[in-house]
């Protein structure tokens, strides 16, 4: 009997919150090669967006947003954002 994969992401999103960085860009790696869509979403709206583009370069998908994890409207933006791109969420 096969085991199944229980760290298959495919075919849901996961927020990563300071994906500009270094933990933030191996969490970006590690869930997209699980099979997530990710949204690296950090302060620097420019790094955010050269991860996403490294990561769709590689064959996976993923986005990129400005997010101020500070600024409770900022969050609240992103989150809705993400919500209306992708039905289910993995992880935040």
């Amino acid at each position: 009997m096969a085991m199944p994969n229980i760290f298959d992401l495919t075919g849901r999103a996961a927020i990563v919150t300071g994906a500009a960085g270094g933990l933030g860009a191996a969490f970006s790696w590690v869930l997209a090669r699980a099979g997530a869509s990710v949204i690296c979403a950090d302060f620097d709206a420019d790094k955010a967006h050269h991860l996403s583009e490294e990561l769709n370069a590689a064959g996976l998908h993923a986005s990129s947003a400005h997010l101020d994890v500070t600024d409770e409207a900022s969050v609240a933006k992103m989150t809705d954002a993400a919500l209306t791109q992708h039905a289910r969420m993995a992880a935040v």
